[in-house]
């Protein structure tokens, strides 16, 4: 039995609380036992995959849902918005944008400028903002394709399918070596419920980026659903090549 004649044991320093102790032994040590810790959002996001450039043969501009318009929220293209981004892409987009508008302020007809600004807005979900910027482009070159393309997609992410298939068809006549354009035609005729058109459309993409596995992935994808095996055995044996894995 005890002898409770004796003081109670005084704590001493480095001693520390039993519901403190105990919570130490039920946190893991660091690298045992802990599980897979989450990423913080956006530690691996990659930026958005570029639009076709006023200037050069674009790369692939990626595919937007149908109703593209519902999911372009406010993140980011495109480009095709969506997504939540990472505060780096945030600022990068916020930097493009603050770059492009002084160098329309010092110069308004720079049309390049209209241009990449109705890009970024569009792939930043704005469509109001990447419509104004592409009619802007269009007064400064009617007719021009890049420029026609940008309202297509303004068309296309909003919705009208049917007015974005007329005016990435323009665009795509006056631009036929552009396989950017081709595939945003593709795009849009498959959201209109062309199927022979949009097949038509990914081939011509395809033809002028036969390299590009985005593409090909779409052209064979619309091929199968219309039964179509043309070259099937050809593209199938062509090697691939991601220029955004090359770089």
């Amino acid at each position: 039995m005890p002898d409770r004649t004796q003081p109670a044991r005084q704590p001493r320093q480095g001693d520390e609380a039993p519901e403190g102790a105990a919570a130490r032994r039920r946190t893991p040590a660091p690298g045992r036992g802990a599980g897979r810790v989450a990423a913080p959002a956006g530690a691996d996001h990659r930026p958005p995959r570029g639009r076709p450039d006023p200037v050069r043969p674009a790369q692939h501009p990626g595919r937007r849902p149908r109703h593209a318009a519902a999911a372009a929220q406010p993140r980011t293209p495109g480009r095709r918005p969506g997504p939540a981004v990472g505060g780096l892409s945030r600022v990068s987009a916020w930097q493009q944008r603050q770059h492009l508008q002084q160098a329309i302020a010092r110069q308004p007809s720079d049309f390049v400028a209209w241009v990449m600004l109705a890009d970024l807005e569009l792939e930043a979900g704005d469509i109001a903002a990447g419509e104004q910027a592409a009619r802007r482009a269009l007064q400064l070159r009617p007719n021009h394709p890049e420029a026609l393309a940008r309202l297509g997609r303004v068309a296309w992410m909003a919705g009208a399918h049917a007015d974005a298939s007329t005016l990435l068809g323009q665009a795509a006549a006056l631009a036929p070596q552009h396989p950017g354009i081709a595939l945003w035609l593709g795009h849009a005729l498959e959201d209109a419920d062309d199927a022979e058109g949009a097949a038509a459309a990914y081939r011509r993409a395809h033809a002028l980026m036969p390299s590009e596995p985005y593409i090909a992935a779409q052209r064979l994808a619309w091929q199968r659903r219309l039964c179509d095996w043309q070259d099937v055995d050809a593209m199938a044996a062509q090697p691939l090549r991601c220029d955004r894995c090359h770089r």
